[in-house]
């Protein structure tokens, strides 16, 4: 099924609501290039899924990708057309140019309430006027619009008047449970490598940190979304033997390879983009009660108390080696502002507050919109 851990631990808490969850999705993005994503239909924590594309293949090649995308219509279609179908809320996150979107009209028409949830604005990435329009009308299209950032608000509350601000980020903070933290010198990293991502920055820091730290390590972990990071990070491993790239990880692998880590970063640059959105892996490094080193972003401290993380100014290469230095010179210091956001991470980011506020939200729209 889908990777996507956001979407997972929302389905996760709303059925431990009661409600009867089932997660499309329309076909596999370059995110499961390597198949990390096996099968097309299942159940992962008893949740039904379905790959509607019929395969869970990420599909390379204009002609190969045509075939799938076609293939996702055909039974995006029989599904909406089927006496079976039936859904009192469709929830529709990420949606493309080629999936969901051209669908909007009949899925709104076969649902009893149509909601949309938004986590970034791509268009701040890619600023083309298909991007503007494919946000707009998505938009439009919404009886909700649910966002996880004052930005996000202020770009859609003028088209949608039920646009609403949630939880950011959701984690299921079990899946860490086992996680016991150890001094073991290595900084970790797990992400996408895209370019709001700031790998470069990251690698620099942890060098110059190690001219006053030199046992320290760094594993990188997670998929590459930019061109040219694999052929450095090759580099960088051939070059330096205390760097290691694990590559994409599997769902299930990700709670032992952070594990093994003692300082966790999340970076990002300093960029609209950036500022827009908010990372998920921000609450699961949280859970895992490992020191965690967070760039100062103000959008964060809401959520993120200072006494719970080490904050340093986003792009500045001397605050950041700095904090490094400073969190392994006070080892006391970091497992105590580690271990009081572990304690609180599920009052402010766990799936069941998550998924009742979600309830709650769609509960109340459902009556507004019948009572129309």
């Amino acid at each position: 099924m889908s990777k996507n851990a956001r979407i997972k631990a929302y389905a996760k808490g709303l059925k431990d609501l009661g409600h009867n969850i089932k997660i499309y999705v329309g076909f596999a993005s370059s995110l499961n290039k390597h198949h990390i994503n096996k099968e097309a239909t299942g159940t992962w924590n008893g949740l039904p899924y379905e790959y509607l594309s019929g395969t869970s293949r990420y599909s390379n090649g204009k002609f190969n990708k045509l075939f799938t995308i076609l293939g996702f219509w055909k039974n995006l279609n029989l599904l909406l057309n089927g006496k079976n179908y039936q859904a009192d809320i469709a929830l529709v996150y990420g949606s493309t140019l080629f999936d969901f979107h051209f669908w909007l009209p009949k899925l709104k028409r076969r649902s009893g309430h149509l909601s949309v949830i938004y986590t970034e604005l791509p268009s701040l990435l890619n600023p083309s006027s298909t991007q503007h329009w494919i946000e707009n009308r998505l938009a439009k299209y919404a009886d909700s619009l649910l966002v996880v950032s004052n930005n996000l608000v202020g770009k859609f509350s003028p088209i949608n008047k039920q646009t609403r601000l949630v939880t950011p980020i959701v984690v299921d903070s079990s899946r860490f449970s086992s996680v016991h933290y150890h001094a073991s010198s290595t900084i970790g990293y797990l992400g996408t490598f895209g370019e709001k991502d700031g790998v470069h920055f990251m690698v620099n820091g942890y060098l110059k940190a190690k001219e006053s730290l030199p046992n320290l390590k760094l594993t990188l972990m997670g998929f590459i979304a930019e061109k040219g990071i694999e052929d450095y990070l090759i580099q960088l491993t051939e070059q330096y033997p205390d760097i290691a790239y694990l590559g994409a990880l599997e769902s299930d692998a990700i709670p032992s390879q952070l594990a093994a880590c003692d300082t966790l970063i999340m970076n990002r640059i300093n960029t609209p983009y950036a500022r827009t959105g908010f990372p998920i892996k921000l609450a699961e490094y949280l859970a895992t009660g490992i020191p965690t080193l967070v760039t100062n972003f103000e959008e964060y401290h809401p959520y993120v108390p200072s006494d719970w993380v080490y904050y340093y100014q986003p792009d500045d290469l001397e605050d950041f080696t700095s904090k490094i230095i400073e969190r392994y010179e006070n080892e006391d210091e970091a497992v105590q502002r580690s271990s009081r956001a572990r304690e609180q991470v599920d009052n402010v980011f766990g799936q069941d507050k998550a998924a009742t506020e979600l309830n709650t939200i769609f509960e109340e729209l459902m009556k507004t919109h019948d009572a129309r």
